[in-house]
């Protein structure tokens, strides 16, 4: 993890300190140094305002009477953990209203207005008419794009073992599944359009049991399979869509997406990924109290603030646990031990 230096003003005594801070999903964390102790302040994003500065370089940042100072550079790190950070928009939100309506201008954002309209109307339409070819390519250049805004690299030995596992679960899905285990100290797993799950090394780590790894991988193929991350990340680019969609172009597409950030999900999204998850584990007869216990890894992790945006899900994992529980009661069937699944567990976590 990087950090930036900065200025920190508490607004009691006007005491200047220096800083270390660094953005996450939910925080601006400033590292303090206060009478020989480190001390930890958590600034909540949407709690920040962008003060106006004397200097291009550097910029000002308060939450409640404390201030911090610190280079422009910051709000890039900002808006690749938290792109929707209101005081991103801060300056852009002047102008914009300034100029809105003037000429040509407003003209054309008259016209994309109407294009977002448009395609709220008939979001759902469009996304089951979009050629399943067309999605694969599409996944395929996102998945290029993340890898290469993230700096994400493959542990080719758990991918292959990964895949190895997954092959042996029985499903019933349009795509091919092609999973991509990647080196991180991040909690995150994410599927993207037409086929690509990536799960990170961290999260990985923290499964201990097949029907755990299968609860995981059948709720991320859940969303491939649902066309949720397809939808998710076109809801972003509705506008750019209306026209590329026709063109058959999709650059105008992927330079408005900051995938991580813009890939989220809905309740119901969540829900009928659980349920897919689930029924995966009913047709491979596996232990289905393995998707309780992923969520309460995810959970713990959660209260330890350690997952990232796309984990971050809706509805609350208190709530997707109890509703796993219910599923389970609601459609008990026999359990039996897959030997060639456990065996190709292990193999997965071999050094």
């Amino acid at each position: 993890m990087s950090f930036t230096k900065a200025a920190y003003f508490d607004g009691v005594n006007y005491v200047s300190y220096d800083a270390n801070i660094h953005a996450t999903q939910r925080f601006v964390v400033i590292d303090i140094i206060i009478n020989g102790e480190l001390k930890t302040i958590y600034w909540e994003h949407e709690k920040i305002v962008l003060e106006k500065s004397s200097s291009n370089d550097i910029i000002k940042l308060s939450a409640g009477t404390s201030t911090l100072e610190v280079s422009a550079d910051f709000l890039k790190e900002v808006k690749s953990k938290y792109r929707l950070a209101p005081y991103l928009s801060s300056t852009s939100k002047a102008i914009f209203k300034t100029n809105i309506f003037l000429g040509i201008g407003g003209f054309v954002v008259l016209m994309v207005l109407i294009g977002i309209f448009i395609f709220s109307l008939m979001g759902d339409a469009i996304i089951y008419l979009f050629p399943k070819k067309t999605e694969i390519e599409f996944g395929e250049m996102l998945k290029k794009q993340v890898f290469a805004e993230q700096h994400l690299v493959i542990d080719s030995a758990k991918t292959k073992a990964l895949n190895t596992f997954y092959s042996q679960v029985k499903t019933d899905v349009d795509y091919k599944i092609q999973i991509s285990v990647v080196k991180s100290d991040v909690l995150n797993a994410f599927a993207l359009p037409g086929g690509n799950i990536v799960i990170y090394s961290a999260l990985l780590n923290k499964i201990n049991k097949p029907e755990q790894l299968v609860a995981l991988l059948g709720h991320e193929t859940g969303h491939i399979q649902k066309r949720h991350s397809l939808r998710s990340l076109l809801k972003k680019a509705s506008a750019q869509i209306v026209i590329s969609l026709f063109a058959g172009d999709f650059s105008g597409i992927l330079g408005q997406l900051s995938v991580l950030n813009d890939l989220s999900y809905s309740r119901e999204n969540e829900s009928e990924s659980d349920e897919f998850a689930f029924e995966i584990m009913k047709t491979n007869a596996l232990n289905p109290n393995g998707i309780i216990q992923l969520l309460e890894i995810l959970k713990t992790e959660d209260q330890a603030e350690n997952i990232p945006g796309v984990l971050l899900t809706h509805p609350k994992l208190e709530e997707r646990i109890s509703a796993a529980k219910q599923e389970i009661e609601n459609n008990p069937y026999s359990v039996k031990i897959n030997t060639q699944l456990n065996q190709s567990f292990e193999v997965i976590f071999i050094k």
